[in-house]
């Protein structure tokens, strides 16, 4: 559950929580089902999306994919698992701090341009893989991602 849902609950400690409190929390358990679906898909396949991701990508950028694929896959199911925990918990506002870190990272190494095209090629992989719902869900995440990459380049 999110931050700021277990805080308005802890906040309510000797009190009933309000209708206004009790929505988010509403919400959250009528999306639970796809939560929890879309958790377990990418923690049951994320290895295999990830080497099919790289795998189309090595078809127009061969050099890179043979260079740098280890830590691509890495990185790859790293931010995958990382997108399908904040979507389980609810959590955005983690997930952004990560997509920062992971900003300053690839400024770094100067891999902004070829990190974004592989994450638009992870989404399209996801899309083509998982039920529509799922990808929907994981893919709004890796957006956040991409536009992040898109934005140093």
């Amino acid at each position: 559950m999110s931050r700021t849902l277990t805080q308005d609950v802890q906040s309510a400690e000797g009190r009933y929580l309000t209708n206004d409190e009790l929505m988010p929390l509403e919400s959250y358990a009528q999306t639970y089902s796809n939560r929890i679906n879309t958790y377990l898909l990418i923690e049951k396949y994320a290895d295999q999306l990830v080497a099919m991701a790289l795998q189309q990508l090595a078809q127009t950028d061969q050099a890179t994919v043979q260079q740098h694929g280890d830590l691509c896959r890495r990185d790859m199911g790293d931010v995958l698992r990382l997108s399908a925990r904040a979507f389980l918990m609810d959590d955005p506002d983690d997930f952004r701090n990560f997509v920062l870190w992971m900003q300053n990272m690839v400024r770094a190494v100067k891999k902004e341009a070829q990190s974004a095209r592989a994450y638009s090629t992870l989404q399209i992989i996801i899309q083509k893989h998982l039920p529509p719902e799922c990808a929907r869900s994981i893919n709004a995440y890796l957006q956040q991602v991409i536009e992040s990459l898109r934005s140093l380049a």
